[in-house]
């Protein structure tokens, strides 16, 4: 008699997590080493977790160690962060950056603040002498409701109080495929007139990690992110994509015009400047774009 086979066996996990594993199996995770230690410990020390990021999800899902953090128990202290200001009303020109977690936002923050290294930015908003430079979190802790009319209430409840209506433009920092958090809030920026930009900050690392040429990769690149838009019925955005090296910003700047070789990485800075400027935001340039002529 053939002995019967028996079923695989399948992890069963709630939706909300089903979701997260998805993204981390689509995602390339990378981060510097000492964040996924830091992760890695507060996970050891703690049973249970909620979800604060997904990050942290993504962390718990590569270390095969330790069980998946549990969204039913109590919160633990996580490390402090810069949190979210009300946007003043101050007479200078403000451009907010948001953002999910490792989508280049502190690097682009660096980049617009003059070539600063983000570990260097402490305060909330950061000043130059024009404008202020706000990092603006998620609402609801990054976690998206299940239906879009409740998501929909939450993002315009977080417009009026946090006062975006007062930025001069808004930048939002995507790293892979945009989000539902992406979508909801180029939407509700749009319903409150605020000039908004897309910014992908790491053309360095990727066109490290492709075969295709520079000019090849990132028309490809514009394509699927302006698909992504028109797929969510978000218009008017095709030429408010930019594809930059905020890291390469922020070295260019801190060695001088004369040792610009990761200049050959810089592509839409340009653009992004005259953006911001049309809405008094006089970003200092690293050194001058005629560079770009020679990559």
């Amino acid at each position: 008699m053939e002995k019967q086979r028996q079923p695989d066996i399948q992890i069963v996990t709630s939706p909300v997590l089903e979701n997260v594993m998805q993204q981390f199996r689509q995602d390339s995770f990378t981060d510097d080493q000492e964040r996924l230690d830091h992760i890695k410990a507060l996970i050891a020390r703690s049973t249970a977790i909620t979800l604060p990021s997904p990050s942290i999800y993504r962390q718990a899902a590569i270390d095969h160690t330790k069980e998946m953090p549990s969204m039913q128990m109590s919160n633990i202290q996580l490390p402090k962060r810069v949190e979210n200001v009300v946007i003043q009303n101050n007479g200078k020109a403000k451009v907010g950056v948001i953002g999910l977690s490792m989508s280049g936002r502190n690097t682009l923050i660096g980049a617009l603040a003059g070539g600063i290294r983000p570990d260097k930015i402490s305060s909330n908003p950061f000043s130059k002498t024009s404008y202020d430079i706000y990092k603006i979190n998620y609402p609801n802790n990054g976690v998206i409701e299940r239906t879009i009319d409740e998501n929909v209430k939450i993002y315009e409840e977080f417009f009026q109080t946090m006062k975006l209506q007062n930025l001069s433009a808004l930048l939002v920092t995507v790293y892979g495929s945009l989000r539902d958090n992406d979508f909801f809030i180029i939407s509700s920026a749009q319903r409150h007139g605020i000039p908004i930009g897309i910014v992908r900050t790491k053309l360095d690392e990727w066109l490290d990690n492709t075969h295709d040429s520079k000019e090849c990769y990132i028309q490809k690149d514009k394509k699927f992110i302006r698909n992504s838009l028109k797929s969510e019925k978000i218009e008017k955005m095709d030429d408010l994509i930019f594809n930059i090296s905020a890291l390469s910003y922020i070295i260019i700047a801190e060695e001088g015009q004369q040792n610009c070789s990761m200049a050959k990485y810089l592509q839409d800075e340009p653009l992004l400047e005259e953006f911001l400027k049309n809405y008094g935001i006089n970003w200092p340039k690293a050194c001058d774009w005629v560079l770009l002529e020679m990559n």
